[in-house]
């Protein structure tokens, strides 16, 4: 939540969006949350439906970051993200799950694109937002890695 905060506060353009869970009450815990974490810029994080994969995609498209949580990490969403060349900021949690993101980069060559602590996850994520040449440099980084990736991934000998 502060990164959340300390992002939005150093961005003023900048919006955060959220997927909500198929379940509403955690949709509205969390919001409830952040009026009171992210006070000043709650009105900035904003929830959208569950939607299916083609709309879920899209969605990614018009993001100019993904921002992975600190505990735990993208996964699956990660793969997709990538896959579309979205750049994504991680910063690596104590515990496996936390680390899937980060692991992708690695694997990717791109290793430098992973925040060592949460400042750098934070100045990250205003860099991507708001340089396009930068954000483009690395979404091509992104999509010329990406191939041999997934290569490793599932087609080791």
């Amino acid at each position: 939540d502060l990164a959340l905060a300390a992002i939005l506060s150093q961005d003023p353009q900048g919006l955060i969006y959220f997927v909500e869970d198929s379940q509403p009450a955690l949709a509205q815990a969390l919001k409830a949350r952040f009026q009171k974490t992210v006070a000043a810029h709650a009105d900035r994080i904003r929830f959208l439906p569950w939607m299916d994969q083609k709309t879920f995609y899209s969605a990614l498209l018009q993001a100019d970051v993904v921002l992975d949580t600190f505990h735990f990490g993208g996964g699956t969403t990660s793969k997709i993200s990538l896959a579309l060349g979205v750049p994504i900021v991680c910063y690596p949690g104590e515990q496996n799950r936390g680390r899937m993101t980060a692991g992708y980069y690695a694997a990717m060559g791109l290793k430098k694109y992973v925040p060592q602590d949460q400042e750098a996850y934070i100045q990250l994520a205003l860099k991507l937002a708001s340089d396009k040449a930068y954000r483009a440099c690395l979404s091509q980084a992104i999509k010329e890695a990406y191939p041999a990736f997934v290569k490793q991934q599932y087609h080791q000998d």
